[in-house]
């Protein structure tokens, strides 16, 4: 029982007895003061002292002797009953428990009217206990849901928390991915090197010994060595550039998610007037990064013709040493404020949080949409 309800418990077995003296005469004030502190203190040690097992009995003892000093003395000592039901209220686990002990109580407050029969006198008691209850299951009822959504802010702290570490690992787990499949294809082309050009030029290198040892003894040998010895640099030479074709990639793979042929390609379609600029310490960014600037600047801009009918468009890319802002915004239509986010503003938001950046949205005499993403560790050596 916390310190409002034992307050308010309490007042309930202590300010209507006050009330009876003043209110009501008795032949002895003595015997009622006495039989009031009894109550007061069967009810402190059945909350002090009584274990589980025998709290049930003591709170009929404490009910009964309540509707006895009710029936004995009257007045509003119905009040004493109404503290008997508060003291349920922290051994209860859900509202509904409520209603037992409240009927029983009901009823014994009814059978300790006097005098009995009359309607008058059944009418206040029972309107008081019933509000009273009705404001402690109220309580009770707002208490237990309460305590049901901290469970559910504990449950979906918990979900959160784990869903960032899920987040963390799936990014750790794409960097060694790309990592290993860096590692994958340097391998192979350091075999394909070592295979095909290394063992042409060991050989080149031992023809070009013969031919050495017999410049002076052969002419017609050693011309015939050092043709074949041109044949074969012609061969490793051919090998070295396909090799390094296949290192470059192909010119539609690079310009796939490249922001200058989306912004040419924009401004071409939908007649628009789009500035891009640069700025910062330039530096080479991981191929999810470069994805996710190209999908949130085709979100932005589409955004900015279709729901703002902008005729111009400023796409600011700045690059800092610790984060890449990406900025897009537009001179069309500006809201006046922001309302629900629709998929296109969540579905940037979410790419940009699974890299750990975020995403703001102003509205400040142009609409922009600013994309601020973390600098990897591995991109600062």
């Amino acid at each position: 029982m916390n310190g409002i309800v034992a307050l308010l418990r309490y007042s309930l077995l202590f300010l209507p007895g006050v009330a009876n003296l003043y209110l009501t005469d008795y032949e002895s004030y003595q015997m009622f003061t006495f039989a009031l502190l009894v109550l007061i203190l069967i009810a402190r040690i059945r909350e002090r002292w009584i274990p589980p097992r025998l709290a049930i009995a003591i709170a009929v003892v404490e009910a009964a002797f309540a509707g006895y000093l009710f029936h004995t003395y009257g007045g509003c000592l119905y009040f004493l009953l109404l503290s008997t039901l508060l003291s349920f209220s922290g051994s209860i686990r859900k509202p509904s428990e409520l209603w037992l002990p409240g009927l029983a109580l009901l009823a014994l407050l009814n059978a300790m009217i006097t005098p009995a029969g009359e309607v008058a006198s059944y009418f206040i008691p029972n309107l008081s206990f019933l509000a009273g209850f009705g404001m402690l299951y109220f309580a009770e009822t707002m208490a237990d849901q309460f305590t049901e959504m901290n469970e559910l802010i504990s449950a979906l702290s918990d979900k959160h928390y784990e869903l960032g570490e899920a987040r963390k690992q799936l990014v750790e787990y794409a960097r060694k991915v790309e990592n290993y499949a860096q590692t994958e294809e340097r391998n192979r082309i350091s075999q394909e090197l070592h295979d095909n050009l290394g063992h042409k030029l060991i050989r080149l290198k031992i023809m070009m010994d013969a031919a050495v040892e017999l410049s002076g003894k052969s002419d017609s040998r050693s011309d015939e060595i050092v043709r074949q010895v041109r044949g074969q640099l012609t061969e490793a030479m051919e090998t070295m550039r396909t090799t390094v074709r296949k290192l470059k990639p192909e010119a539609s793979a690079v310009r796939q998610y490249s922001l200058e042929k989306l912004i040419e390609d924009f401004g071409n379609s939908y007649g628009v007037t789009i500035h891009y600029e640069v700025s910062g310490l330039f530096y080479e960014l991981y191929p999810s990064v470069e994805v996710l600037l190209y999908r949130n600047a085709q979100e932005a801009m589409t955004n900015a013709i279709r729901h703002g009918e902008a005729s111009e468009i400023s796409v600011q890319l700045r690059m800092e040493p610790g984060q890449v802002v990406f900025r897009v915004e537009n001179n069309g239509i500006v809201p006046e404020k922001i309302g629900p986010k629709g998929l296109g503003i969540s579905g940037m938001e979410e790419r940009a949080a699974l890299l750990g950046g975020k995403v703001t949205v102003e509205c400040n005499g142009r609409f922009a949409v600013t994309t601020t993403l973390p600098r990897r560790e591995d991109q600062l050596a």
